[in-house]
């Protein structure tokens, strides 16, 4: 119940937890996002105003050559049109109110009836006020000294609106910029200096225009980025959260199953001590029972308590590595294995030996000392009667491996996934009872060993698994099964 309950007050600090990571990424990202497609946005945009500026820039400096190859011909410049009403300086009207007369082509030919321009002829296109239809609309004008502007026919492919003619003249020429931008008049223009004259082309801003197109495809394209950013940021939390969770189940699961190991020795020496002082007038030797259990029991929990500290230690692996030596593996193991010949004979099993010699490898001896009486201890623990206990090492390229293998119960598949996890037993009552004396406590009773074990080959960079295989194809869980535990690490 205490796990279940850990587990829900978990969840709304998971929940938390992965809103912040998703509200953080998507932040991140949306920043980035807005950053890299405004520059694209505004790159394009400059883009297409220099292109504006660049095709100003040649027609006027093409209009500019022709206007100094046909100078003296006998031909007005470009053959032009002039401005109805607009011909004396900048639109303003002559004194007397009457506009002066358009000065003939010196030399100019009227032109034939049937050449003459016909009044079905369309007229270009007005610029100005953003009006342009996504042409591409060049107005360029002649100027001359006394301010009269004359269109140039041969290089014009749509006019100013009429009534925004004289200010946009008047606002590029008191601009003094070869270039630049009627805002209120939404016209890009061009000026050039051609003799005593001032050429002046004119476009309309849609011209400009396109990077409008490109910002709302690039504001689609980024909304719907976006979106898909946020479903992949959920997804991603989930997992990059998912071993936060199972970690902290874990340490709930730790802390209960702790605790609960800790309060069986403790409840047994509290009522001992409280047997002891209700008998007060007796003797010490009287009470040798109840003293003794005592002592037992606080053997048991000093046991306990040295491997949850073993397990809780994270050492730097740097700090780790630099305290390895080369060790005999050989020797270790068959060292170990001696040791525990007495415990096995009191279990009414024997140990088996087949050790590769001089198999060396590089870690803490007494780590790997406390791994292979793990493995040993566990395999006698639970070795069948009267059966044998085979420690196995060998080298297989650059590993050594080293295997402890017993015949005893079958250990079910959903279980070997666990037997290495923490306070995790397969038959909790028959471990239960296999408690040693006063001297000696059960090693790995609490079902710790072989989660130290795991944790001690990691620390020198191998692997540790189980394999139990039923002696008999139609064995049930329970039944006789050969287990096997192996280590493999990497040799010196």
């Amino acid at each position: 119940m205490s796990g279940d309950a850990g587990a829900g007050a978990a969840q709304p600090m998971l929940r938390r937890l992965r809103v912040k990571f998703v509200a953080l990424s998507m932040t991140v990202v949306t920043l980035a996002l807005v950053a890299a497609l405004a520059a694209i946005g505004y790159l394009d945009y400059r883009q297409s105003v220099d292109d504006v500026y660049d095709e100003l820039r040649q027609t006027l400096g093409l209009a500019a050559s022709v206007d100094a190859g046909h100078r003296g011909d006998g031909r007005l410049f470009g053959e032009p049109t002039l401005i109805p009403e607009k011909r004396h300086p900048l639109g303003e009207k002559a004194q007397g109110g009457e506009a002066p007369e358009a000065p003939a082509p010196p030399s100019a030919e009227e032109p034939p009836a049937d050449e003459a321009p016909s009044d079905d002829t369309p007229a270009p296109p007005e610029i100005g006020r953003g009006d342009g239809q996504g042409l591409t609309p060049m107005a360029v004008y002649r100027v001359d000294a006394q301010g009269t502007a004359t269109a140039l026919g041969r290089f014009t492919t749509a006019s100013v609106a009429p009534d925004l003619l004289p200010k946009a003249l008047a606002d590029a020429l008191e601009d003094g910029s070869a270039q630049g931008y009627l805002g209120d008049l939404g016209l890009f223009f061009a000026t050039r200096r051609a003799g005593s004259d001032v050429l002046v082309a004119f476009a309309d801003q849609t011209a400009a225009s396109s990077w409008q197109n490109l910002a709302l495809t690039l504001i689609g394209v980024g909304a719907g980025a976006l979106l898909i950013f946020l479903a992949v940021s959920i997804l991603f939390a989930r997992w990059a959260l998912r071993p936060v969770e199972r970690a902290w189940e874990q340490q709930q699961r730790f802390v209960a199953d702790a605790s609960h190991e800790l309060k069986t020795p403790l409840t047994v020496i509290l009522a001992n001590l409280a047997i002891v002082r209700s008998r007060g007038e007796e003797l010490v030797a009287a009470q040798d029972q109840w003293l003794a259990g005592t002592e037992v029991e606080a053997r048991r929990m000093q046991s306990l308590v040295g491997d949850l500290l073993d397990l809780a230690r994270t050492p730097d692996p740097a700090a780790l590595r630099a305290g390895f030596s080369t060790v005999d593996l050989s020797d270790l193991a068959e060292g170990e294995a001696l040791q525990f010949d007495s415990v096995a004979l009191d279990r009414g099993v024997s140990i088996a030996c087949d050790l590769e010699p001089a198999v060396r490898v590089e870690g803490d001896a007494a780590r790997l000392e406390r791994l292979a009486a793990v493995l040993i201890d566990n395999a006698c623990k639970y070795a069948e009667p009267g059966s044998e206990v085979t420690v196995r090492l060998a080298s297989e390229g650059r590993e050594a491996v080293l295997s402890v293998a017993n015949r005893g119960p079958l250990i079910a598949p959903e279980n070997l996934a666990r037997v290495f996890d923490r306070f995790f037993r397969v038959d909790a009552a028959r471990t239960r009872g296999l408690v040693a004396d006063a001297d000696e406590p059960a090693a790995g009773g609490y079902g710790l060993g072989l989660a130290i074990a795991r944790e001690i080959a990691r620390d020198h960079g191998g692997v540790i698994s189980a394999a139990s295989t039923p002696c008999a194809p139609s064995a049930e869980d329970g039944g006789e099964a050969i287990t096997v535990f192996t280590v493999r690490l990497p040799k010196a």
